[in-house]
């Protein structure tokens, strides 16, 4: 009997940033957030607030969720997306919206227990004390636009915080037409 051993040598790249990143601790924090500098998000010219490094500890609804801040020094506050909206999900007796739960459902699975940079814009509470945001997991990654953009969220504009309408309606004009989420079952 002959065994034969093949070994295969290759150049592939390392399949997660931990093999890269040998002089850091391991943190459980791979994606970088924590290191970003805040200054290279999207935020509006006159911030309400400074950006906030949070966690997503509870997702409401498609545009709604709870966060913490990750050292723990505030307790959880309630944050809307600011200039979006998504399709309600069941209040009481009141039913869901078509596409409500799927947009939650896509939110929870995006946000829930993950990091995120929150801006603002001119005012940071609406009438509900409910803060208002907008969410970052990177520098490119603008989760109010891009929840639109999957056709997950409408936009929706609401003075005086208008920073980024021109850009999420443009989300939304392309995912109406390329019938994407919602644009493709209910609209």
């Amino acid at each position: 009997m002959t065994l034969v051993l093949i070994a295969c040598v290759g150049t592939s790249q390392p399949d997660s940033s931990a093999d890269t990143q040998d002089s850091q601790p391991d943190t459980g924090e791979r994606d970088g957030l924590r290191d970003l500098d805040p200054s290279t998000l999207d935020a509006a010219a006159s911030p309400c607030r400074e950006p906030w490094l949070v966690r997503v500890r509870d997702v409401v609804d498609g545009d709604t969720a709870y966060v913490e801040d990750v050292d723990q020094t505030w307790q959880s506050e309630k944050v809307r997306f600011i200039g979006i909206d998504t399709p309600e999900v069941a209040h009481g007796s009141d039913p869901a919206d078509c596409w409500g739960d799927e947009a939650s459902t896509y939110t929870t699975q995006l946000l829930e227990g993950e990091l995120v940079w929150l801006t603002f814009d001119v005012e940071c509470e609406d009438q509900y004390d409910r803060t208002l945001a907008f969410l970052h997991r990177g520098a490119d990654q603008f989760v109010n636009v891009d929840l639109v953009a999957a056709g997950q969220a409408f936009a929706f504009p609401y003075d005086p915080n208008t920073t980024f309408e021109a850009r999420i309606e443009a989300a939304e004009v392309s995912a109406r037409g390329a019938n994407l989420g919602m644009w493709a079952d209910c609209y």
